[in-house]
């Protein structure tokens, strides 16, 4: 008689959920978290070099300490658009679907020109192995093209093809993402990068320079882009 009532209730759940327009939910496996981005290794621990464009311009070579993070996040990304080098804009938000490897930089920024080398190789191998999945995106803030054409030129023959090199003018969109990220709106320093997923959002931001070859990093960013 007990198990004939179980049935009964079962049977009864059933007839109700099917009432209801309810299916029966088959078990299924939740999607993983995405984990943090990983702190800094190696002598970048600690040594945030930044500036903002006066303290650049009045620095004479004197480098500011501040404290460097890797900073989890979760933010819709701004839609902001740049000027690419060809003279044309660019629309952030028109690259959905990769993932983004935002860059803020300038030529007068010591710390930026630093850290490119690793990350345009970093670029190179995640474009490679990710056609269509990831884009590097180097946003100058320099106040023309010519400092930051000549720069490639002679630190690297030119801009590699899989980098989109951009300008943002007046800082507009180093700003916006800069308040965006924080929810505030401190002065701009550079260099800083942001890792926007394929859906848009902004996912980390990265304070000061590093050293792009750490594999703990790209491990993560190729997290992301399997996501």
């Amino acid at each position: 008689m007990a198990a004939l009532a179980v049935g009964l209730v079962a049977v009864a759940l059933l007839i109700a959920q099917a009432l209801n327009g309810a299916a029966p939910k088959a078990p299924g496996r939740a999607a993983a978290p995405l984990p943090a981005p990983p702190p800094f290794a190696g002598p970048e621990a600690g040594a945030h070099h930044a500036f903002t464009p006066e303290e650049a311009r009045a620095a004479e070579g004197r480098l500011l300490d501040e404290a460097a993070f890797t900073h989890p996040v979760d933010v819709a990304a701004p839609d902001v658009t740049v000027t690419g080098a060809d003279g044309k804009p660019v629309r952030l938000s028109a690259l959905r679907g990769q993932v983004l490897f935002v860059n803020f930089w300038a030529t007068w920024c010591p710390p930026c020109v630093q850290e490119m080398p690793s990350m345009l190789q970093l670029g190179r191998a995640l474009a490679a192995a990710h056609p269509g999945r990831f884009k590097m995106v180097a946003v100058s803030g320099d106040d023309g093209w010519e400092a930051v054409h000549a720069y490639f030129k002679q630190a690297f023959g030119g801009a590699p093809k899989e980098l989109l090199l951009a300008r943002d003018e007046g800082a507009q969109a180093a700003r916006s993402f800069y308040c965006a990220a924080r929810g505030y709106c401190p002065d701009v320093k550079f260099p800083e990068t942001y890792i926007v997923d394929r859906s848009g959002k902004v996912v980390a931001m990265i304070v000061g320079p590093r050293d792009w070859a750490d594999p703990g990093f790209r491990q993560w960013l190729e997290f992301v882009i399997a996501g």
